[in-house]
């Protein structure tokens, strides 16, 4: 395995268990190549040029979309490691969220388990006037953005935490909802709101899921939208959606598509895996089985009956 680490992710996290992750890798028996990483370009370049089967990358979830830009279309497995603040793709995946006990996982796993545990993965592809980038878990526009947003820029280590920060902020006043101009597989649309998000795996926020029912092995993506309505109306609703993943309310709609094109208002920002992916207008397209990746199970809860419209 050449494993990527990130020397930034989470100001320094991944780079400080890197030690204990390659010594509990090359104790079950695997042969390790290190390389030190510190930007997205040098990720994809090395993830795109590696000769070895397995590309462990640790870092966070924009690191690892970096990585999985590079295997998009290639051969070779990824073999994504939490070493993030919010660690979503790992936690859709179910690694989880601690990457030696992860790393000793692997480490004790025989050829047949290792390729049970290996399958395709859908990519998502951005596209807008920065350029084309790769996204693997949620794409946000709306308050869920700015919290994300803010939360970047916080003094706060905990991905969890530095995101409810950022979403009281926008709450109280650095969000306003507005209209969206889309359309999904060319039918025109309007969205936008309080909360407009494009899912491809249901994670966001440091272990917020969501849309449990959304996988990122179906070939479609969901869009879930909260409409604009007062404040007062909007916080109880935004609880149900974020916190309950209760979202069966009139004013909370998701749709699904293969591809979903943004014009309007032109500049609003969208993140997506913790990272500014562009500015509107931009375009959304799943590339169903883009990567393979190892993984031991999705945990994707199935209880909940949600309205969607094709």
């Amino acid at each position: 395995m050449t494993l990527l680490v990130s020397s930034v992710s989470a100001r320094g996290r991944a780079l400080r268990l890197g030690r204990d992750v390659v010594a509990a890798l090359r104790a079950g028996g695997w042969e390790v190549h290190v390389r030190v990483t510190s930007t997205a370009s040098d990720v994809e370049e090395l993830s795109r040029t590696c000769s070895d089967y397995y590309i462990g990358a640790l870092g966070g979830d924009g690191y690892l979309a970096s990585a999985a830009t590079g295997r998009v279309g290639h051969e070779g497995v990824l073999v994504p490691f939490p070493g993030g603040r919010g660690n979503d793709l790992c936690r859709y995946l179910g690694i989880g969220v601690d990457p030696v006990a992860w790393a000793q996982q692997l480490a004790e796993a025989d050829r047949a388990t290792m390729d049970r545990w290996t399958g395709p993965l859908d990519a998502v592809e951005v596209t807008s006037a920065e350029g084309t980038k790769t996204a693997l878990g949620i794409i946000s526009l709306g308050i869920d953005a700015t919290a994300n947003w803010v939360g970047n820029h916080s003094w706060l280590r905990s991905g969890p935490l530095a995101y409810a920060w950022g979403a009281l902020v926008g709450f109280a006043g650095g969000f306003k909802p507005a209209p969206i101009e889309a359309r999904i597989d060319g039918r025109a649309t309007e969205l936008g709101g309080w909360l407009t998000s494009v899912s491809n795996t249901g994670w966001f926020g440091g272990g917020v899921n969501i849309l449990p029912q959304s996988r990122a092995d179906d070939g479609t993506l969901e869009i879930i939208n909260v409409e604009k309505m007062s404040r007062l109306r909007a916080l109880p609703l935004l609880g149900r959606a974020l916190v309950a993943r209760q979202i069966d309310h009139p004013m909370i709609t998701v749709k699904m598509g293969r591809k979903i094109e943004m014009m309007r208002p032109v500049g609003l920002r969208a993140l997506a895996d913790g990272d500014v992916v562009g500015h509107l207008p931009l375009s959304m397209r799943v590339i169903p089985d883009a990567l393979t990746v190892v993984a031991p199970g999705q945990q994707v809860e199935r209880t909940v009956d949600i309205r969607t419209e094709k």
